[in-house]
């Protein structure tokens, strides 16, 4: 690894923002070049800082190995923006090459439309069924290894939303007693077709962390959160700047030569981009 490709990769892990910006103003052959030679754990610091547009285009020139290394690991919908974006053909071979759970899970965002609720819905959520007990249902809680919501959710046997829950008032509640029984039948629902920027305001945020997505069918997708939705207000916002834009702060050798002559650089003497 030469000089310039050291400071370029130090410079990337210290300062993400200021590198994205940086590597905005590279043309795409050869910051597919640079992505190709960078490790991946640096890759997903960087690449989410870094406007999807352009880099549905990076990713069509990169070696599709590297692509779906970074497709398996990076947020899963700032993937999937970027699937969107790119040569549909393409797209699906490295989709089809992802593992099997996160590639269903894709198909399942690209039915709904780019900025609906449902390609932003978080399926991955603990739910608990009707015939469920207290009891039954802490244990299943204590098990889930990800991330739990206040509000637990709980379906009938076709995965129907039922009702719901609060964890705390599970938790006062006798060991024996059923779900069924003491759950909420009236549940504040998002349909999946919503526009993510609709539901800013929503009148459920206000005693609410996250909403349940429920289909036609009333079939539970999952829940999207407000979290969610400020975070992707916040990146369309950004990416309505123009890239690059904004001054790189300086860093020793990089305040002289700047980030984006390195690369260039360090690219311009390595044999074309193949895509295998």
């Amino acid at each position: 690894m030469n000089t310039d490709t050291i400071i370029i990769k130090q410079f990337i892990q210290e300062h993400g923002k200021e590198a994205a910006q940086a590597l905005e103003t590279i043309e795409p052959d050869k910051l597919a070049t640079f992505f190709n030679d960078t490790p991946v754990e640096l890759l997903l610091e960087v690449i989410p800082l870094i406007n999807p547009h352009l880099m549905s285009t990076v990713f069509e020139l990169m070696q599709k190995k590297k692509v779906v290394q970074l497709f398996e690991s990076l947020e899963i919908h700032y993937t999937v923006l970027s699937i969107r974006m790119m040569n549909e053909g393409l797209a699906e071979k490295i989709n089809s090459q992802l593992s099997s759970e996160r590639s269903t899970y894709i198909r399942r965002l690209l039915k709904y439309p780019e900025n609906s609720v449902g390609s932003y819905v978080e399926p991955a959520v603990l739910n608990l069924t009707e015939k469920m007990t207290v009891k039954e249902a802490l244990e299943e809680a204590k098990r889930y290894k990800k991330k739990i919501y206040p509000i637990l959710y709980v379906l009938t046997p076709d995965r129907k939303l039922a009702g719901a829950i609060n964890l705390s008032d599970l938790i006062t509640q006798h060991p024996e007693r059923e779900i069924r029984s003491i759950m909420k039948t009236k549940v504040i629902t998002i349909p999946p077709e919503t526009p993510v920027q609709s539901i800013l305001y929503h009148q459920g945020w206000t005693d609410y962390f996250a909403l349940p997505v429920v289909d036609q069918s009333s079939i539970f997708m999952g829940v999207i959160s407000l979290e969610t939705i400020r975070s992707i207000l916040a990146k369309s916002d950004r990416r309505l700047e123009k890239p690059g834009q904004t001054a790189i702060s300086a860093l020793g050798e990089l305040y002289k030569i700047g980030l984006a002559s390195l690369i260039r650089s360090a690219t311009d003497f390595k044999p074309g981009t193949s895509k295998e």
